[in-house]
């Protein structure tokens, strides 16, 4: 599994580590392959020092992502990855892409959580491009938007508003609309991203759906109604999925978060490798902001009450 090789490069103890598998089937699958230092938990009583957990969960990412919330107590620190995550990487200030070093994958979980912490905030991801041009290496967005689901930690609260049931094909969108709902802050490494098969991979929701056409029809069905709900802070991007029609760039979600929340967070370059005093934080709400990437403007669509 690329992901069980990332977290043991970076030194990530094999206790701390749960997979979450849909049934008994592929719970006996993995056993076979991870070898007798891991074990079928049904409790986190049952957790113990040198032994990896397989959790048998739910069928479907949402109702899996739901079964982990109500799995681990509450205010417990999660840390959600896919298992096609190979690979976190930085931005640097010369604008090129460059792996975490050996452990600092660990030192950013830990610095993460003290952020949140900081910021009054209950989660953080990475940024949803790969594009050098649409990152930046010192800040840490407070704004609404996406948390992608493939990488994000999140203090565990189990609160009905905040959990997905709208769809499964947005899920990600939908938790994070509901997460700034409820707390007004969600947090956004704008210098880091994650090497993943997002769109072509094996498994998740390349599971639920048949095709990439049926997954699309899906994602724009669940948008709507996410921006249906939440119709002051999603926007669809009409001309955007024209395009995807078209046969166009079809990872990229048409949808677009307004930009309203309180301003980003300078940090220094790897701040991971930093005391959160380092941070600086400008506590001053703004409702709007120029969005200044090379990558260019974000285009406008129809807004969904």
């Amino acid at each position: 599994c690329k992901t069980l090789n990332f977290l043991y490069h970076h030194e990530i103890p094999i206790n701390k580590i749960f997979i979450f598998v849909a049934n008994e089937d592929e719970s006996e699958k993995y056993l076979e392959v991870l070898g007798e230092k891991w074990k079928v938990i049904q409790t986190i009583a049952e957790v113990s020092e040198g032994n990896g957990n397989v959790v048998i969960g739910a069928l479907g990412v949402r109702a899996q992502r739901e079964f982990i919330v109500r799995f681990f107590e509450e205010k417990t620190y999660i840390v959600s990855l896919d298992d096609d995550v190979s690979d976190v990487m930085t931005v640097t200030d010369s604008m090129s892409l460059k792996s975490l070093g050996k452990g600092e994958f660990k030192s950013l979980l830990h610095f993460a959580a003290l952020l949140m912490i900081k910021t009054k905030s209950y989660i953080w991801s990475v940024n949803t491009s790969s594009n050098p041009q649409s990152m930046h290496p010192t800040h840490v967005s407070r704004k609404a938007g996406i948390c992608n689901g493939f990488l994000y930690g999140f203090f565990n609260r189990h609160f009905e508003e905040i959990l997905p049931s709208l769809g499964d094909a947005a899920e990600d969108v939908e938790r994070s609309a509901r997460y700034f709902m409820c707390d007004g802050v969600v947090l956004r490494f704008r210098m880091l991203t994650c090497k993943t098969n997002f769109y072509s991979g094996k498994g998740g929701l390349q599971k639920i759906f048949t095709s990439n056409h049926e997954r699309k029809g899906a994602e724009i069905t669940h948008l709507d109604k996410i921006a249906s709900l939440f119709g002051s802070l999603v926007i669809i991007n009409e001309k955007r999925i024209q395009s995807q029609k078209d046969g166009l760039n079809q990872r990229t979600l048409p949808v677009h978060f307004r930009q309203c929340g309180a301003a980003p967070l300078s940090c220094k370059e790897y701040p991971w490798r930093h005391s959160t005093e380092h941070v600086s934080i400008d506590g001053s709400e703004v409702v709007s902001e120029p969005i200044r990437c090379a990558a260019g403007k974000r285009g406008f669509g129809r807004v969904c009450k």
